[in-house]
């Protein structure tokens, strides 16, 4: 059906009104399925609607849902958020993680990166020692000079070595 939107006869149900269902929250993903959306939140949540005759919307019930809905991705309280979602024809996937094994995840991979600089420096540091110790076994000395030179009454030698 399409809706003229200078038609009198047309009436409000008609007309898309915007909802404050996400006020004031950051949606970081989302995802379109054939007719049910899935948004996902900073803060890890999920809001769910659409189409939900065959259960995609995740409420526990086959019903459609015409405004967004927060879906439960943790319902024995473990600590999960949900990190991603996927919308299909007539399923939804969505990928879930414990906050804090991210942030052990986080903290591996930074100490990873440390390590790995600290093995980059340690070894810049062993180059520039071995080439100083190169440099100073390997450097060529200087050899003694013998003058044998007698000066003149009231004169002065001089001798410079390089």
């Amino acid at each position: 059906m399409r809706v003229d939107l200078d038609d009198p006869a047309r009436t409000q149900s008609d007309v898309l009104t915007p909802t404050l269902a996400l006020h004031s929250r950051i949606v970081t993903q989302v995802s379109c399925g054939f007719a049910h959306t899935g948004l996902v939140t900073a803060r890890g949540e999920l809001f769910m609607f659409g189409m939900g005759e065959e259960g995609q919307l995740g409420s526990g019930h086959e019903a459609n849902s015409y405004a967004p809905q927060i879906t439960d991705v943790d319902p024995n309280n473990y600590g999960l958020r949900a990190l991603s979602v996927a919308c299909g024809h007539t399923h939804t996937v969505v990928v879930v993680g414990n906050e804090s094994l991210l942030q052990n995840e986080e903290r591996r991979r930074r100490g990873e990166e440390r390590k790995n600089m600290g093995r980059r420096i340690t070894r810049f540091g062993r180059r520039i020692l071995f080439r100083r110790m190169l440099k100073k076994l390997y450097k060529p000395r200087p050899k003694p000079v013998i003058v044998q030179a007698k000066p003149k009454a009231g004169e002065m030698l001089f001798f410079w070595v390089n």
